[in-house]
């Protein structure tokens, strides 16, 4: 920064700006607000929400920070001259204490409680169409006097989960132009860290959690992508420049994958660490590159290409490959699990094979233009030389309506002996309901499900398909299954073995085809009155504006209306109607109880009818729901042949029961069989207490 003009007051405004600077460097380097003795905050119940967008030319200097119950925080730094905009919506929800609700009689009741924190200690920043592009920018103060910024863009995210051990860091220096777009989301369980950038210049991006570790080094003009939790990794770097990439996974055994050089490039790369899963597709060309950090420094980033990887597990074995010296290459590699690679490369410069296991031991060296195709993998039978057993999970989202989740659990024992009982264990995602599953839990609430296996041989495996509803918009789904299997050791003890499992689905809003208004219907019976309904009906605003709703729920035929929390606007002989308010995005979920005459297929409707806030627009639809209830038992009425018998009871003569005719129904002395109640005839004698057959 250099000042120009006035003389007489130049060394006054050197001054003050060097007054400005300590006290911005004791802002960010020394004490923060709340170590001052005078100041008390105390940490309460925080729902923080903001809206904001900027767009201007001059010098940008942003901060911020976010800190969530101590478990999560977001910090954000931005700064340089030029022009800049941004777009973004930030979400900061913290509660100290979330108690599950009760066990309730009805499962509706209990989903309403627990949906009341559905965002429980969550960060979540959204910035989309952010741009910045750096130019020398000039001030100009009273007197003829001017301030000129010159200061290239910087662009540095960081968060961190600190219960789950998860944390990311997205750092862009030195940048001529930034064009990117982010969506983060923290909270007690994960990381996800989300973004699209195009830029000019230097950047370090990093992921590390409980497994897994991420590196990527970028200089030059460099388009990245990434979508990166704890459960999995999608990224894509493309450009002309300098990239250094080096990701490790350490779970039951150790992967790894690395690239580095100038030039052109083209990297896809995907990883599963719960799977021991890894995949890429590379392309690179060998150039030197010069790094320019100012107008007048250029650092000489230029570097031959090498890749690699490495899979290797303990007491089973190792597979690595190493090329170096490349000038071009062309590869597809595919680690599906530990110690098994496939592979397919067209390259010029060196490449290394290497293989090793017990009494194994495999080298393969090649310098020149080859191509490669090796598919290697090292196995032992059983994997584990111990009681074992694997969960795995392959997820399906209905992406037309993003409605329906199908999960298929997969349980395999992979050990040396049988195991048994086992059981799984499956945690829904948040904002989800179970539909249906192809084998029967042996216990279910509304937040997870059991089942119960009786015993795998080594080697045998197991599936269990899972469906469950998407009752409210989100983003990400994520499904927690475990299963837990028992055996008898040689000591005839009973001891246990355990498998965890974790996947993801990232749902894009924009891809769903949601209707302005959604409305989910569910209904519960009474284990102790099974002719006994509770309904819930949740409506949500999907649509660009608020709106006034009407609610119309129709009672099954003969029911009777036993309570509802929420007094209806009408109540008439067979409906229910509510209307009201319902704000940009929310939802809202009325409740009622009946008691059916019917038993069967009981059906039950709700319709809707909408109204925007200000009237141009207008919605309608409707949804239903079908209950089984159960006949009652049938009614024996045991009466004397003299007795009185109800009409209708009595057929005509003729009546065919199954093959056997019955010319004498009217006849004393018989058992007769009528719809309901079943009536039996007998003799008047007290002694007499055999029936007789009809004829």
């Amino acid at each position: 920064m250099k000042i120009t003009g006035y003389a007489p007051y130049a060394n006054l405004i050197r001054l003050a700006v060097i007054v400005c600077l300590l006290i911005h460097y004791d802002n960010v380097y020394g004490l923060d607000a709340d170590e001052d003795s005078s100041i008390n905050y105390e940490r309460e119940n925080l729902k923080f929400d903001a809206i904001e967008s900027v767009n201007g030319t001059g010098f940008t200097n942003v901060r911020q920070h976010m800190e969530n119950s101590q478990s999560a925080t977001l910090s954000i730094r931005k700064m340089g001259s030029g022009s800049y905009s941004s777009s973004g919506v930030s979400e900061y929800n913290s509660v100290n204490e979330s108690e599950e609700p009760d066990d309730q009689e009805s499962a509706i009741s209990e989903d309403a409680l627990f949906d009341g924190y559905p965002d429980y200690n969550l960060i979540s920043l959204k910035s989309a169409n952010q741009s910045a592009a750096y130019t020398r920018t000039t001030l100009s103060l009273p007197h003829q006097r001017y301030l000129n910024f010159d200061a290239r863009w910087s662009d540095v995210t960081s968060g961190s989960s600190i219960e789950a051990d998860t944390s990311f860091l997205d750092c862009i220096r030195y940048a001529t132009e930034i064009n990117k777009t982010d969506n983060l989301i923290l909270d007690d369980s994960d990381a996800h860290f989300e973004s699209d950038a195009k830029f000019r210049g230097t950047a370090d991006i990093r992921y590390r959690s409980q497994i897994s570790n991420y590196l990527e080094r970028y200089s030059g003009t460099v388009e990245v992508s990434h979508d990166i939790s704890s459960n999995e990794s999608v990224s894509s770097a493309t450009g002309l420049g300098f990239a250094d990439i080096d990701k490790m996974i350490s779970r039951k055994g150790v992967q790894r994958t690395y690239e580095k050089g100038s030039g052109h490039f083209t990297i896809d790369e995907i990883i599963k660490p719960e799977n021991d899963y890894l995949a890429k597709n590379l392309t690179v060309v060998y150039l030197p590159v010069n790094l320019d950090v100012n107008a007048k420094n250029s650092l000489n980033m230029s570097a031959e290409w090498r890749e690699g990887l490495i899979s290797q597990e303990k007491d089973v074995g190792h597979i690595s490959e190493r090329f170096t010296d490349l000038k071009e290459m062309q590869k597809n590699t595919i680690i599906p699990r530990l110690v098994s690679v496939q592979t397919q490369a067209d390259f010029s410069g060196k490449g290394e094979f290497r293989m090793s296991a017990e009494n194994l031991t495999s080298i393969e060296e090649y310098t020149g233009n080859y191509t490669i195709r090796r598919n290697a993998t090292i196995k032992i039978f059983p994997r584990y030389r111990k009681p074992h057993i694997s969960v795995t999970e392959t997820a399906h989202l209905d992406s037309i309506g993003c409605r329906i989740a199908t999960y298929n659990i997969t349980v395999l024992n992979d050990g040396n002996k049988e195991v048994g009982p086992i059981y799984v264990h499956d945690a829904f995602p948040a904002g989800t309901s179970f539909i249906e599953s192809s084998v029967k839990p042996i216990a279910k609430t509304s937040r997870h499900a059991n089942w119960s296996i009786d015993y795998l041989l080594s080697g045998e495996s197991t599936s269990i398909e899972l469906v469950l509803g998407i009752e409210r918009r989100v983003e990400k789904l994520t499904n927690r299954v475990k299963a837990t299997g028992y055996y008898l050791d040689n000591d005839n003890d009973m001891l246990s073995t355990t498998s965890h499992y974790n996947s993801s689905i990232h749902i894009n809003p924009s891809a769903c085809n949601y209707s302005a208004v959604s409305v989910l219907m569910r209904a519960a019976r009474y284990t102790a009155y099974p002719s006994r309904i509770n309904y819930s009906v949740t409506v949500q605003n999907n649509a660009a504006s608020s709106m006034n709703l009407d609610l119309t729920c129709e009672l099954p035929s003969g029911a009777m209306l036993l309570d509802t929390p929420e007094k209806p606007e009408k109540i008439e002989a067979n409906n229910l109607t509510w209307s009201f308010y319902l704000g940009l995005g929310k939802r809202k979920t009325i409740s009622y109880k009946v008691d059916a005459k019917d038993s069967g297929r009981i059906v039950s409707r709700a319709i809707f009818s909408a109204k925007s806030e200000d009237g141009k627009e207008q919605f309608a639809g409707e949804t239903n729901i079908t209950v089984l209830v159960q006949k009652p038992k049938d009614i024996f009425v045991e009466r004397v042949v003299d007795d009185w018998l109800p009409g209708g009871l009595i057929e005509l003569p003729g009546t065919i029961y199954g093959n056997t005719p019955c010319p004498c129904a009217l006849n004393p002395n018989e058992t007769r069989i009528a719809p309901l109640p079943i009536v039996e005839l007998v003799h008047g004698n007290r002694g007499y207490t055999d029936e007789l057959s009809c004829c």
